[in-house]
């Protein structure tokens, strides 16, 4: 979902003079492909996963994230769990670390100075797009002046 509520906003982001670019550890975009009549079917939003007009980096093995502190792991017994429902990192991320980076939003400027920064620790609460755009136009407008 957060896939395509970005895709939809990738304009406005450009037109503050900005560039979107998305880092994420996942390799297989197919895995959120659920089963017909699955229950979480409807949360999954495949078009925007496949077909994104900004740059998606790939972070194998969270390296990055882990250098920046931002990784979790997964108890064994909530890894059982995952896999008894058919939810599989290791396919998913394609390493077997079972590690998740926790939703980070950082706006960085042409000088590579971090302008705006925000971590989640529930991967359910993220920054929305409009909130990036209202940091973006806010900059954009000190800069002008």
């Amino acid at each position: 979902m957060e896939q395509g509520a970005l895709q939809a906003s990738v304009a406005a982001m450009e037109a503050t003079g900005a560039s979107l670019i998305s880092v994420t550890p996942e390799i297989r975009c197919e895995i959120r492909t659920l089963a017909d009549g699955h229950p979480y079917t409807p949360i999954f939003d495949q078009v925007a996963l496949q077909q994104r007009s900004y740059p998606v980096l790939v972070d194998r093995g969270n390296r990055v994230a882990k250098q920046y502190g931002l990784v979790h792991g997964f108890p064994p017994e909530l890894i059982a769990l995952y896999k008894q429902f058919g939810l599989d990192l290791e396919r998913q991320n394609g390493d077997t670390s079972w590690t998740l980076p926790l939703p980070a939003t950082y706006v960085i400027d042409q000088d590579a100075r971090i302008r705006h920064a925000e971590v989640r620790m529930d991967y359910r609460n993220r920054v929305e797009p409009a909130q990036i755009i209202e940091v973006l136009t806010r900059l954009q407008s000190r800069e002008r002046t």
